[in-house]
């Protein structure tokens, strides 16, 4: 059997307000739980309508208001409000006190980001592309966008100015605060991004169809490629010695896969968290933001780091040798 690993509570999350409703979650580049709530309530409305097997239900109503806020584990702050155009809103913080939030889901004539300043007020309105699954920031400014199969294979309408690709074709790409692209990953293997992760000055991806763990210099866009033989993994923490890739296909949605990067990729040990998504009406999480794991669930926010996991790993091998 597999070892369960507990991750470790760190903070109570801080209660909405009477008339807010938790939407969705995200960790910023600075390992902070960012929140978006909405005087709407998207997550109910979705599990209500899934339940019911009626998708035909609106989940957003008329004249909604969001609110983003940072909170990092004591106080919640930075907070803005505007109205929420979309049900399916991702979102991190921008440099200098701002943020950017986009809808996953547009056609193309949809301007599908807003960068908003730090009072709130819109800087910049522009299109990131249908199908998104990831958005994060670098320390640059810049924005990565990672595409789920419909941004890559489902756009036909979609075009880049003198090309025949859509924008998500590739499945990863760095866009400028204007939305002018700067990069695209150049992979014919990439079908869906399972996992992105931008940290400081690296952007790491994770990947189907050959699932390798890219690593990406965002000042340079200079690329690193490991092979990996793990698949289906949905959230990927890295760091200059290696990384750990949680879940995988089922019956592995729990799966911590702990990896070295020595002489190519090691599988190194293997573990099962025992925080496990559920369907539910309330917003939740897990996401890896550097070397850390964040799960969101059922009011609290707990984390897990590589260093942690490989302690665990190191406790474990000890054990072995003494019997």
């Amino acid at each position: 059997m597999i070892e369960i690993l507990q991750p470790i509570p760190y903070a109570s999350l801080p209660e909405a307000e009477p008339g807010w409703f938790d939407v969705s979650y995200a960790i910023t580049g600075d390992g902070l739980l960012a929140s978006l709530r909405s005087t709407c309530d998207v997550t109910g409305n979705w599990y209500r309508n899934v339940k019911a097997k009626d998708t035909r239900r609106p989940l957003l109503t008329k004249d909604a208001m969001a609110r983003l806020s940072i909170f990092d584990g004591m106080t919640e702050y930075a907070t803005i409000e505007f109205p929420l155009e979309t049900a399916f809103p991702v979102f991190d913080t921008h440099r200098d006190g701002g943020w950017i939030v986009a809808s996953a889901r547009c056609t193309p004539t949809d301007a599908n980001a807003v960068l908003f300043n730090d009072k709130g007020g819109v800087a910049n309105r522009f299109c990131l592309g249908d199908g998104i699954e990831h958005l994060q920031c670098d320390d640059r400014g810049n924005i990565w966008v990672g595409y789920f199969d419909e941004g890559v294979f489902g756009n036909d309408g979609w075009r880049l100015p003198g090309t025949k690709a859509p924008i998500s074709n590739a499945g990863l790409v760095q866009f400028d605060p204007s939305g002018n692209v700067l990069w695209r990953l150049d992979d014919p293997s990439m079908a869906d991004c399972y996992a992105l992760n931008v940290s400081r000055g690296t952007a790491w991806a994770y990947y189907y169809t050959d699932f390798p763990i890219v690593e990406i210099a965002t000042a340079t866009s200079r690329t690193k490629i490991r092979q990996t033989t793990i698949t289906g993994g949905h959230s990927l923490a890295c760091d200059s010695e290696g990384a750990m890739i949680v879940g995988g296909y089922t019956p592995h949605k729990d799966r911590i896969t702990l990896l070295e990067f020595r002489d190519g990729v090691r599988t190194v040990a293997r573990f099962r968290h025992a925080s496990q998504s559920t369907f539910s009406e309330r917003a939740s999480l897990c996401q890896a933001r550097g070397n850390t794991l964040h799960i969101v669930q059922d009011g609290f926010w707990n984390q897990l780091t590589l260093d942690d996991v490989r302690l665990a790993a190191a406790q474990r091998m000890a054990k072995k040798n003494r019997y």
